[in-house]
């Protein structure tokens, strides 16, 4: 799709025109599905890319949590995650994938204890949400400020990968409105 970029709203949103059509992106839905979809690729294609942590991040966990979490290493493994036990109640995390450098681990782990507990724990469902959980390290809207050369990459590559126009959590990434459409909106077509 051939599409000149117009602008940015609210610090959230992309404004991009092409042809009779103006398209808001929201980037933070974007940059999630570009993440989830390549952290996908990475586990399904046996290929994951991992960064090491300079520091490893240690936390502690319940009883239960620890069962929980000694149970799912080797699937958080295979999803890049590098935990291990480091006494008892305590484990590290040693790398994670690639994609998800800038995460906050205290709430990734809060989340992932959520996922690892709950009813549906079949692999590929925990996997699925794992995936998902990991989009956290996704741009925020109103908080990361972009920079064009950044939203030219991520527009680039929405583009060249031609992804689908709903993030992992079902949310929209695009709305679009024609000329028309606006056209009407100051009454200067009926």
């Amino acid at each position: 799709m051939e599409y000149r970029y117009a602008g940015k709203l609210f610090n959230t949103y992309l404004v991009l025109e092409s042809g009779d059509n103006c398209y808001f992106i929201d980037q933070h839905a974007a940059h999630e599905k570009l993440l989830y979809d390549k952290l996908l690729h990475d586990y399904e294609s046996k290929r994951m890319q991992t960064q090491p942590l300079m520091i490893p991040f240690v936390f502690d966990v319940s009883a239960t949590d620890a069962e929980a979490l000694n149970e799912n290493i080797d699937l958080l493994a295979d999803c890049g995650f590098g935990i291990t036990p480091f006494g008892e109640y305590t484990f590290t995390m040693s790398h994670l994938p690639y994609e998800c450098a800038g995460i906050d681990l205290q709430s990734f782990i809060s989340d992932l204890l959520l996922l690892i507990n709950s009813r549906d724990k079949s692999p590929m469902i925990l996997k699925e949400r794992l995936m998902q959980a990991a989009c956290k390290a996704a741009v925020k809207g109103e908080i990361d400020d972009l920079g064009q050369s950044e939203i030219d990459a991520l527009l680039s590559e929405m583009t060249a990968k031609n992804i689908t126009l709903f993030c992992p959590h079902g949310r929209p990434i695009a709305v679009s409105f024609s000329k028309k459409e606006i056209e009407k909106w100051f009454k200067r077509i009926v």
